[in-house]
Formats: structure tokens, sequence, C-alpha cells
């Protein structure tokens, strides 16, 4: 709950297990220039083959991480705001606490997991079209921008409603491009503004 700043986790029967706070000390996970505790806003959530969750962050907050901007949903103006890149945190369903971190970017929303649990996909919200494909460091690829939905096929292709548009973007996992487009996509997603998608090898 990002306005609660927890994780609740409950099992099948509806009976709460635990409340996880989001706060996370990140120089734990290896994060630099985050120090003490950061807690975030989780908002969303994919479960994975094996026993984690992956959960977004839509914000951060705590030292090194800019507040909740005053922005128009443009890059522009939420680095302006002072908008910072967020993370998103790896839940074991075991020990029900955070065992793992990703930096991923500014504003991530919606969260995806391979069949394989090998790539995990996020969709961020405040990055410029223009940027698509851009080569990042190893391990980490980017690819096309949305905000609704990602629907992932087998261990090859993922499909990500493009928001503002009626596009569903068809993208290749094995090279983060898009390699195809689905129209005529009534209303995926009322907006001006265009994300991108990060995806990320899990430490498997």
């Amino acid at each position: 709950m990002m306005y609660r700043h927890t994780m609740t986790v409950y099992n099948s029967s509806g009976t709460l297990l635990k409340t996880i706070s989001d706060g996370v000390a990140l120089a734990h996970f290896g994060v630099r220039g985050r120090p003490g505790l950061t807690h975030g806003a989780p908002v969303e959530a994919a479960v994975t083959p094996t026993a984690s969750v992956w959960v977004s962050n839509y914000s951060m907050f705590g030292s090194g991480s800019g507040p909740e901007g005053s922005d128009t949903c443009t890059p522009g103006s939420s680095l302006a705001a002072g908008d910072t890149t967020s993370f998103v945190y790896e839940v074991s369903t075991e020990t029900l606490s955070v065992v793992g971190v990703a930096e991923v970017g500014m504003v991530p929303k919606y969260v995806a997991v391979t069949p394989n649990d090998k790539y995990v996909v996020v969709t961020l919200v405040f990055l410029d079209r223009q940027l698509v494909n851009e080569a990042t460091h190893p391990g980490r690829n980017d690819s096309v921008g949305a905000i609704r939905g990602i629907a992932i096929r087998r261990l090859s292709l993922a499909y990500v409603a493009i928001m503002g548009s009626d596009v569903i973007d068809v993208i290749s996992l094995s090279t983060f491009k898009v390699v195809g487009q689905i129209g005529g996509v009534d209303n995926v997603r009322t907006s001006s503004s265009i994300p991108r998608t990060r995806t990320f090898s899990t430490p498997r």
C-alpha cells in the first residue's frame, strides 16, 4: 500500500500473515548514495516461478531520494521537481521479508516476470520514448514505453500497452527491441505522457 508504506501478506483463506514495512536500508544491498532507511511506495507486484514476489515502488523517500514531485508528467518537469530513480523490491514468500532490490528508473508501475524467472519487466512513467532501446550496463536493457499492462508470452515476447495511444507494442525478450505492434486498440490508456519499460536479469 503506497500511502501506508507497507506490503501485506495473506494466506489463501484471507488471514493476514504479516505486514511488511517498505523501509529498507539500501546500503545493505550495495546501493550507494541512499544512506539510512529509505521508504518506498509499493504499488504493483508480480509473483515469480520461485518463492518470491517483485514489488514496484512508485516513489522513494529518504536521504538521497527526491520527493514525490510537483510535475506535469514529462521527463523534464519530473527532473526539475526533484524526482529520483526508484527501486523494485524482491520479497521472499518464505521469510516474508525484502531479500533484494533493483534500481529501475523514475516512477515504476507495472511488473511482470518471465516464466523462467530470468527477467523482470517494469514499466516506467516519466521517460521519453526517444530513449527506447538505449543501451545500459550489462544485465539491464531498455525496451519500449508503457504504463498499462504487461503480458509475457512464453520466454520470447512481451506485449506492452502504450499509454496515450491505440497500440500494443510487441517486444522481443532476446533483443529487447520492438518487433511488432497491435493497432486499433481503443483507449489503451488516456494520457499524454509516454513512458518506457526496463528489464533486468534476476540474480539466479
